[in-house]
């Protein structure tokens, strides 16, 4: 019997949503994450950091590379496509679907292994993250359509 799983994601959290052949979709799990609930001052406590330049006199400030909800996402992504080879190794799913925001969508897509990648039927540049299960069907077989 063929499973879909429909990962609908945002910073904070995702839900796996399974349709087996046939069958309505169903909540399968629903992966919380906090900290993307935080602002910026909560999650970055550090200043930036000083560096000494032996060059020149003086101490300059280093800049962040990422800002701390960047790193925090990105760190979300990779956990959540961690779990999703984990359960294709499972043969938990047959097909995968994507939904998220862009920024989001991107960041997941770029975390997963090839094979799993390999899983993924298409994608949804939309976040569906507060959309009730039950009305969550509409929304993808209008995506399904185009």
């Amino acid at each position: 019997m063929a499973t879909t799983w429909y990962v609908i994601a945002h910073r904070a959290g995702a839900r796996i949503v399974e349709r087996r052949r046939g069958r309505e979709l169903s909540l399968f799990e629903e992966v919380e994450h906090d900290r993307g609930r935080l602002k910026s001052g909560e999650l970055d406590t550090d200043a930036a950091g000083s560096a000494f330049e032996s060059s020149r006199e003086g101490v300059r400030a280093m800049a962040k590379k990422q800002s701390a909800h960047e790193r925090d996402a990105h760190d979300f992504a990779r956990d959540l496509a961690r779990g999703l080879q984990a359960a294709r190794n499972d043969r938990s799913f047959d097909d995968l679907v994507l939904v998220a925001e862009p920024h989001f969508l991107g960041l997941l897509r770029r975390s997963l292994d090839v094979a799993t990648s390999g899983r993924v039927r298409y994608t949804i540049n939309r976040d569906l993250a507060h959309v009730p299960v039950r009305d969550l069907q509409r929304h993808i077989e209008r995506a399904e359509s185009r």
